[in-house]
């Protein structure tokens, strides 16, 4: 069902992604270095954007804090890329809204999954 969502979503312009948490549980060596993911991470994230079907650029992953008494630069730059993306698909998604019906307003049809269109 989820899969049907985001199919739904791509075709209506969304540009959907998946943040997995918790990915430092299964690779307990991303809790010190997150960056150094290698291809078990790329792994991970192919796995993830084919139960989706979507790009695996759109799967990001996330190394929560638990005890650290001090914030990690390397888990907020991961922070900080995964917010950079949601604002890139944002954007992809206006300009595709814009394009494909001449506007981004509110103003127009709900369609069946409620989202609303503006009128052709």
């Amino acid at each position: 069902r989820v899969k049907e969502v985001f199919q739904t979503l791509i075709k209506k312009c969304y540009n959907p992604m998946v943040v997995v948490t918790k990915v430092d549980e299964v690779y307990r060596e991303l809790r010190e270095h997150p960056f150094k993911s290698g291809h078990m991470v790329n792994d991970l994230r192919r796995q993830v954007a084919d139960v989706f079907a979507i790009p695996s650029n759109n799967v990001r992953y996330s190394v929560n804090y638990l005890e650290e008494r001090q914030r990690s630069f390397e888990i907020e730059c991961l922070a900080y890329e995964t917010i950079q993306q949601a604002l890139e698909n944002c954007e992809s998604f206006e300009d595709a809204r814009v394009m494909r019906y001449g506007s981004m307003s509110t103003k127009g049809k709900v369609d069946e999954d409620g989202l609303v269109w503006p009128d052709a």
